[in-house]
């Protein structure tokens, strides 16, 4: 009935997965550089959290963590407009960002 496959489980397993622990060391940090790595993570998303902890370790540069869930957000989506006004997004956001951050 299934083609030589298993049928699928008549419903979900009842354990949830665990989340993700990070275990990666701190790797040794060289100078001249500052890497900042923009996440949209919340309390109810400790998984990815976790996940940005273990690539900040990694990283062979100081980093710094920007939530987005954090930023004060005034106003509607401007993004139809960009391509009117000739912009990216990425590069409106690098602005957004270089300004909150001085």
């Amino acid at each position: 009935a299934h083609g030589g496959f298993l049928p699928p489980p008549p419903t979900r397993p009842a354990r949830a997965p665990a989340a993700y622990q990070p275990t990666l060391p701190q790797a040794e940090k060289r100078p001249g550089k500052e890497v900042v790595i923009v996440t949209c993570c919340g309390e109810e998303a400790p998984t990815l959290a976790h996940m940005v902890q273990d690539f900040q370790a990694a990283l062979p540069y100081p980093s710094r963590v920007v939530n987005l869930q954090d930023f004060p957000f005034r106003g509607g989506c401007l993004g139809c407009l960009l391509p009117v006004l000739g912009l990216s997004f990425s590069l409106v956001l690098a602005l957004v960002l270089l300004i909150c951050l001085l």
